[in-house]
């Protein structure tokens, strides 16, 4: 909690640094991209679904994105997120309030390639992630390494129409191997799902894991708005299983009994609309469809199942919208002279 108000104190006062003149504008411009994300999802596939209590979700969330520039090519950035399922009945109070982990992160954009008919850039980065959840300390979680390389190609259809992959090597570190807690964890589109959390195989913690993802975006009117697609492929190895004196190993992690797969797959797509009416306000529209095996061993359906959700985002940077103020009005009191 203490990080929390910390947090929001420090994203409340980044404006006035762009009101103490010319000097407190070059900082607050390192900061520009500092946001508080607002959202509200709820799953839609209840229709066709046996047990609709078990899949229905309708969760607020509250982002916290503090980013600073030390460079053109250089940011970092700390991120607090919290999650409050309306419908949740198995946390600890009613509709309580959960924290979901502390991510560091740094991102190196390196020098691309341009051509008349497109830019190809690439950049490398680097997170770390800390156990203030309720579920990663449940999971004995010390810190996850995220190390990250993304690459992307940029073509000249109307402001932009953009491919990009990215791929994310991570190690996770327990004290233990095995997880302590078997309440399903609230999904979101903002925060997703990290294995072991929502779609459990098995209660053993995953000690590596390996996340593809593909993005294709295309913005028009000046970049106000935009149309993506995402789709991201996670494999996760658990840790191993103990030896057993009665068992051999291959019946002890067939997924049809209790020891689950010694490897487990997600994927998430998502499908979303996004205007930017301000550069103090953004509002974002879109489905999102986590997916990974069903508890027989089959697989759901990647682009929608009972868990799709349909969501709504706003994203305030007060630091950006500021920022703009001031430009124009630099601009007005230059035209006027």
């Amino acid at each position: 909690m203490r990080i929390w108000l910390l947090a929001t104190v420090l994203l409340l006062l980044l404006p006035s640094l762009a009101s103490a003149g010319e000097k407190a504008e070059a900082a607050a411009k390192r900061f520009a991209g500092s946001s508080i994300l607002v959202e509200h999802a709820g799953t839609i596939g209840h229709a066709a679904d046996q047990s609709p209590d078990a899949t229905r979700i309708f969760a607020q969330t509250i982002s916290f994105g503090l980013a600073w520039s030390a460079h053109e090519n250089l940011g970092f950035s700390l991120d607090l997120s919290m999650v409050r399922e309306l419908t949740a009945t198995e946390t600890t109070y009613a509709r309580e309030l959960l924290v979901d982990d502390l991510e560091l992160a740094a991102a190196l954009t390196l020098p691309g390639l341009e051509g008349d008919d497109g830019e190809l850039s690439w950049g490398v980065g680097l997170g770390l992630a800390f156990p203030t959840s309720k579920a990663s300390q449940a999971a004995s979680l010390v810190m996850e390494v995220m190390p990250s390389l993304e690459v992307a190609l940029t073509a000249a259809l109307l402001d932009g129409l953009t491919l990009s992959y990215a791929i994310t090597p991570t190690p996770r570190l327990h004290r233990y191997t095995t997880v302590s807690t078997q309440a399903a964890v609230p999904c979101s589109p903002a925060l997703g799902c990290e294995l072991g959390r929502h779609f459990e195989t098995g209660q053993r913690n995953t000690k590596f894991e390996l996340v593809q993802d593909v993005d294709l975006s295309m913005s028009a009117l000046k970049e106000r708005l935009s149309v993506s697609a995402a789709f991201q492929v996670g494999h996760g190895w658990l840790y191993d299983l103990s030896e057993s004196p009665a068992y051999a190993e291959d019946d002890i992690t067939n997924p049809g009994n209790d020891g689950g797969s010694p490897v487990t797959m997600t994927t998430a797509f998502t499908l979303e609309v996004a205007v930017q009416p301000h550069p103090a306000i953004g509002l974002a529209l879109g489905i999102w469809t986590p997916g990974a095996m069903r508890p027989d061993g089959t697989w759901y359906n990647p682009v929608g199942n009972r868990h799709t959700q349909l969501y709504f985002d706003v994203v305030l940077t007060p630091v950006d919208g500021i920022l703009d103020s001031r430009s124009k009005a630099a601009k007005a009191v230059a035209s006027s002279d």
